[in-house]
């Protein structure tokens, strides 16, 4: 690869980057970025927008381990949430897929294709 090629190459992935990263706001508990709440939808766009901003879904254990060891901010980030159920990114089979509810740490799962849950990404 010459260099021409090369900067071309760099280019093209800080172009990328900065795709993936718009403003959103994040917040930092513990060891994870917490993103602010990206809105409702199904459990395929979940993934793909967390994927999106560089991002991933929490799995089912963070979104538990949120709630049992780090309380009060987590109703701080819930507080501006039309909902309290969120998506994991723990999958149960091939169609459904775990969500935890913030304010009380119920866990159950819901169909991919259900757009009853909000999403928050971490990094």
């Amino acid at each position: 690869m010459n260099i021409k090629e090369l900067e071309k190459r760099i280019e093209r992935l800080e172009n990328k980057l900065e795709l993936a990263t718009p403003d959103v706001q994040w917040t930092e508990i513990g060891e994870l970025e917490w993103s602010e709440d990206l809105g409702e939808m199904n459990w395929e766009e979940a993934m793909a927008k967390a994927k999106s901003i560089g991002a991933r879904v929490p799995t089912r254990i963070e979104l538990i381990d949120l709630i049992d060891n780090h309380y009060e901010e987590c109703q701080k980030l819930i507080e501006d949430s039309p909902s309290y159920y969120f998506w994991s990114a723990t999958e149960h089979g091939s169609t459904t897929a775990w969500y935890v509810l913030l304010n009380g740490g119920t866990t159950g799962y819901s169909g991919k294709s259900s757009t009853s849950s909000q999403v928050r990404c971490v990094r």
